[in-house]
């Protein structure tokens, strides 16, 4: 029986982790011993029982939680927590002796040399666009030489491989089967915007928008790990009106899927940058209405009668508002 050692940064964060979830969970365990190393989880400080309860529905799979794993900005702490990544890990790679090790993030990466030495298979697992920088694909094509087989969760992400002469393979995200749900009944028009909280994800468009509109019948809530702070402070601040102040809720990432969608009239992406857009399937899936910004990674996911507004214009916002039973 094959034994897969899958490592990843969180279990509760964003869709990626979502996936990841999934595949700790599916992967059929008659054929297949599985090993969860979760290198950046503390279940003193994150969202302990979300962890717990999952590691409880998988007996079959055996999980590590690395310590004192973060992502700072230093590059020479960078390195420091890299090393700390890697002596951890060599002590799991000794007592498992994995066959296949799936690693996602640079930290992951950086052990590629590692498993190889270890004799496993190594995959890497590219989850965004795969255009992070001249110096940082540099970096990651270095320990790309040990890496058996890439796969990308999009389809940008095999163009940009492709272009830099690199063989890739395509599998994209999978969600989860639900049936469509009733059209809320809310006294308020309700606008839900479903991402981590950071520049890239690009909320601060919402609130320009909403800041054009008249109408004080609408609630918006912005839900998602609150990752940069000093970004979720300054979205905050961008609202200098006390009534749509009191409209406008952050909420932290929540793993009720179905919770998130219920109450919402809209869903809006206005995200400069995806990997697989997860939730324009699930809007599909949901029967909620979408908007989206007009990204490449959002045109590779969307259906034909799918709307799209520039990730700088916050204008169809603003007429979707204003005309909402003709959007």
């Amino acid at each position: 029986m094959k034994k897969v050692l899958i490592t990843f940064s969180e279990l509760f964060y964003g869709g990626a982790e979502k996936q990841f979830r999934e595949l700790v969970s599916r992967i059929d365990k008659k054929n297949f011993n599985i090993v969860a190393v979760v290198s950046g989880a503390n279940t003193g400080n994150k969202d302990s029982s979300a962890v717990e309860k999952f590691v409880g529905e998988n007996p079959q799979v055996k999980f590590y939680f690395l310590k004192n794993i973060s992502i700072p900005k230093n590059v020479f702490l960078k390195l420091k927590v890299s090393d700390s990544y890697k002596k951890q890990m060599e002590k799991i790679l000794t007592e498992e002796k994995p066959d296949i090790v799936l690693a996602y993030s640079g930290i992951e990466l950086s052990g590629s040399y590692l498993y190889k030495k270890y004799n496993a298979k190594v995959i890497f697992s590219e989850r965004e666009s795969g255009n992070r920088g001249k110096l940082k694909f540099l970096r990651y094509s270095f320990f790309f030489r040990k890496v058996d087989k890439i796969v990308c969760n999009s389809l940008d992400a095999k163009r940009f491989y492709a272009d830099h002469n690199i063989e890739t393979s395509y599998i994209p995200n999978g969600i989860q089967v639900h049936s469509q749900m009733d059209l809320p009944q809310n006294d308020r028009f309700h606008i839900v915007v479903p991402a981590r909280i950071v520049r890239v994800k690009n909320q601060e468009l919402v609130l320009k928008a909403l800041e054009m509109l008249d109408s004080e019948e609408y609630k918006v809530t912005f839900v998602g790990k609150q990752e940069d702070l000093e970004y979720l402070s300054y979205l905050k601040q961008m609202v200098k009106d006390e009534i749509k102040k009191s409209q406008i809720e952050f909420l932290p990432f929540t793993s009720d899927v179905e919770g998130i969608y219920k109450s919402a009239d809209l869903i809006i992406l206005p995200s400069k940058m995806e990997g697989f857009t997860n939730v324009l399937l699930e809007c599909y899936m949901f029967g909620r209405l979408c908007l989206v910004s007009d990204i490449v990674m959002n045109r590779d996911v969307a259906n034909r009668g799918q709307r799209f507004f520039a990730a700088d214009d916050m204008k169809l916002i603003e007429e979707f508002y204003a005309n909402k039973k003709e959007a």
